[in-house]
């Protein structure tokens, strides 16, 4: 199987990366000029893996921080951020400038995020350990990403048929911790919410459940360098303006705007 990888532009140029990693087979992704595809199984054992030149991800999960956007002037969260690699990837946009908070309720998932944020040289990371629906309100940040837990019926990793009940558990949790994400970002800040699962209920539902909630929240249709499909929620106005697709693995992505 294909290995997905992403440069680490913080410790290697572009051309020198081509060169060293010719030797694994490495093809660009046509749609992001850091984005990697590669045959060879353990790239994980590789001395360049170690030397932090790039990090394994799916394409599917390098999307979320690119409709984010993150500039170099940036105060971002990455509220449900381990193992990393959305936060590193925006760290990496940002030129290790600005501030990454990087949040997760698991320490031991913590423990590897630190690893990654070791090996790849970055510094603009903070870590904090908060459940995300407590996340405490002594800052603001102008943009905000929820990976949030879900399901994970679109990853190709899902080895379970999830009850509708663990579904729904899973919805209530989502709409709790995109509220509080929304109420942590600035007036004209971007909030990205995405999934890896197929559901309604914790997609679609999610998001329509903030816009009830908070007048002041309006969705905004990313622009994505690839042809995507709309919402199947059944509310024209919502399905029009949220994203599914499916590359390697299915996601689901609105972007939200504080008014």
């Amino acid at each position: 199987m294909a290995t997905s990888i992403r440069i680490n532009s913080l410790r290697i140029s572009k051309g020198e990366f081509e060169d060293v990693m010719s030797k694994y087979g490495i093809s660009p992704v046509g749609w992001y000029g850091e984005a990697y595809i590669s045959e060879y199984e353990n790239l994980s054992k590789t001395l360049e893996y170690q030397l932090g030149y790039f990090y394994i991800q799916s394409l599917s999960s390098m999307i979320p921080p690119l409709v984010l956007g993150p500039k170099e002037d940036d105060i971002i969260l990455d509220m449900a951020a381990a193992p990393g690699s959305k936060s590193t990837q925006c760290a990496m946009h940002m030129n290790d400038k600005g501030v990454v908070v990087a949040n997760d309720v698991s320490y031991m998932r913590l423990k590897s995020l630190a690893s990654h944020i070791d090996r790849l040289g970055i510094t603009c990371i903070a870590m904090t350990n908060f459940d995300g629906r407590q996340f405490p309100s002594v800052s603001s940040f102008n943009k905000v990403l929820l990976d949030a837990p879900c399901s994970s019926m679109g990853s190709r990793r899902c080895k379970v048929q999830h009850s509708e009940g663990r579904v729904r558990s899973l919805a209530r949790l989502q709409k709790a911790l995109l509220l509080r994400a929304f109420d942590l970002l600035c007036p004209g800040g971007t909030l990205v919410y995405s999934t890896c699962t197929t559901t309604v209920h914790e997609n679609e539902e999610v998001v329509e459940s903030l816009l009830q909630k908070r007048e002041n929240a309006y969705i905004e249709k990313p622009a994505l360098p690839f042809s995507f499909g709309p919402g199947i929620s059944g509310n024209d106005t919502l399905d029009s303006k949220v994203c599914r697709f499916t590359l390697d693995e299915s996601f689901f992505i609105a972007k939200i705007r504080k008014r």
